[in-house]
């Protein structure tokens, strides 16, 4: 009879939780998020708006929704 051995390359949820605590303690999720948003603005993959919204609702943790209205050089919201 054959038998299927697959070696599942999915990490269990302890390994999971290790890694995302690792990285929220060193700062390196902000650091990865401020880097994204920035290359994807150099890359033109986004473009610069004048209200600027953060959302990590993607992770339950951490969960949140901010919007943030800055005014430009010309004094508009």
């Amino acid at each position: 009879m054959f038998e299927c051995k697959l070696i599942s390359l999915i990490p269990n949820l302890r390994k999971l939780e290790q890694f995302d605590q690792i990285m929220t303690q060193s700062g390196l999720w902000d650091k990865i998020k401020i880097f994204q948003v920035s290359d994807n603005l150099l890359h033109g993959v986004i473009e610069m708006e004048n209200e600027l919204v953060g959302d990590t609702t993607h992770y339950i943790a951490h969960s949140s929704f901010e919007t943030i209205q800055y005014e430009d050089k010309s004094g508009k919201i």
